[in-house]
């Protein structure tokens, strides 16, 4: 009976007590919206300057940014989410690595085979066509069979062979791509192909710039594989800094971009192109 009664006493205590220290020392509040790891919150003048890294298009790395007020970084997170759902439709049509998408199934196809093709489809093409007149033809998405040629080459450390690179030449030209008013598209021979890849990220950034705007971002950046769209400013009003490295130093910043830009343009895109990313060496050539 001792026994039961200590015991029911040190219970009761103990029960005392940490109602005492619950009262002392309350738990502390879980955050109403607790940041996940890929999400980088910085105070920036009088605002938040939130950023998402994460890969797009298989595998291109993606970086967004939105300028907000203090505690809005659930509306970044629900931007960024906006944002990365437009990049993902545009693989799901344009991706040469997914056999499902449009451009898959179009250079699966054989000659005068018309494919069903959606409306960005379409719209890509006559953007294609145009920035192929103002290059002199030098910008052609139906390069993809010497894409493909290289791109083992530099796997294997062998140049092609002059034949193989004029069997490639062969099957390039836009004018082998049919696009007809009832959606569908169609080529002239067996062996064409499209790579939308020298298009496809500045669709996905302007795609994604929009979401931002429209879940009511005010500035903020987008990067995809080293293209890049800023709008707005940053949230004390002042202006983005955009960095471009010095391609044989890269740690060394070879020119500053700043937007808006000197004329006033709150929206402009930046894009680099070099041989210091995707090169290779053979015979003593970069290629």
């Amino acid at each position: 009976v001792a026994g039961c009664s200590m015991r029911r006493v040190s219970a009761a205590f103990l029960a005392a007590a940490a109602v005492f220290l619950a009262s002392c020392c309350p738990a502390p509040k879980p955050a109403a919206h607790p940041v996940p790891p890929d999400i980088d919150v910085k105070a920036s003048g009088g605002g938040l300057i939130c950023s998402r890294q994460t890969i797009v298009f298989g595998a291109i790395p993606a970086k967004l940014t939105a300028a907000v007020g203090e505690g809005e970084t659930a509306a970044a997170m629900r931007a960024f989410d906006a944002a990365l759902e437009r990049i993902e439709a545009t693989n799901r049509w344009a991706s040469v690595f997914r056999e499902d998408s449009a451009v898959s199934r179009f250079n699966t196809a054989v000659a005068g085979e018309a494919v069903q093709v959606p409306p960005e489809f379409i719209h890509v093409m006559e953007v294609s066509h145009r920035v192929h007149r103002l290059s002199g033809g030098a910008f052609d998405p139906t390069v993809k069979p010497l894409v493909d040629l290289y791109r083992n080459a530099r796997n294997t450390g062998r140049l092609p062979a002059p034949e193989e690179t004029s069997a490639a030449l062969a099957a390039v030209g836009l004018e082998k791509v049919l696009v007809s008013g009832d959606g569908t598209a169609s080529k002239t021979a067996d062996d064409v192909a499209l790579d939308f890849g020298g298009v496809a990220k500045g669709l996905g950034i302007d795609d994604a710039v929009e979401a931002l705007k429209d879940a009511g971002i005010k500035g903020g950046l987008v990067e995809i594989g080293g293209d890049l769209r800023a709008f707005g400013t940053r949230p004390d009003g002042s202006p983005w800094r955009l960095g471009v490295a010095d391609p044989r130093e890269p740690r060394s910043v070879a020119l500053v971009i700043t937007v808006p830009l000197p004329g006033g343009a709150s929206d402009a895109a930046a894009v680099t192109s070099g041989d210091y990313e995707q090169v290779y060496e053979a015979g003593g050539k970069r290629y």
